[in-house]
């Protein structure tokens, strides 16, 4: 339904929250990316829930290459979730790093989890600071914090929650958006 109305975003995201995908669901994602014209996007999402890592790289590269099909924003946002998700970090960095755009706060968020995920705490820090730039009001740098509390730095975690708190930044309770 979401994917037929157009809200491709809210149709991603009923898929992301299904336990299971089958040929239908992911008929369906596939067929509201294409129908409004990202069907580009919909390989990569399809590579990405599959873990083909090294197949979503070649369809990026060969979007432009081949089919002349300069890639958006939301393709990029998709490669860095995939290839950080994977522990490919410094690749990510440089797909970041090599955009032909200033990069969202969606796309640093994105790398800022995937270095959560991983415990990469340099490039976290620097993801943390990208995403402070953009969106001074964001919770996302409470994932710096916990990424110093799990390797013990107890100060520095302190520190980055108190100026998360002299800046009015509050963690949002978690809601479901059904």
């Amino acid at each position: 339904m979401y994917g037929k109305c157009g809200f491709l975003d809210d149709a991603r995201l009923a898929f992301d929250t299904m336990t299971t995908h089958d040929v239908m669901s992911w008929n369906s994602l596939i067929h509201g990316y294409a129908h409004h014209g990202h069907g580009q996007t919909a390989i990569l999402v399809a590579c990405n829930h599959m873990g083909c890592v090294g197949e979503a790289i070649e369809y990026f590269k060969v979007m432009k290459d081949l089919y002349g099909v300069m890639p958006s924003s939301s393709h990029y946002a998709c490669m860095v979730d995939l290839m950080g998700r994977a522990g490919l970090l410094s690749e990510t960095h440089c797909v970041i790093e090599q955009m032909p755009f200033e990069p969202n706060v969606l796309v640093w968020k994105t790398l800022l989890g995937s270095c959560g995920l991983h415990g990469n705490l340099e490039l976290g820090k620097l993801a943390a600071e990208k995403v402070l730039q953009l969106s001074p009001e964001d919770s996302a740098a409470y994932v710096l914090s916990n990424m110093y509390a799990m390797r013990g730095e107890w100060g520095n975690a302190e520190r980055v929650r108190m100026m998360m708190d002299e800046t009015g930044v509050k963690k949002d309770a978690g809601w479901s958006w059904i």
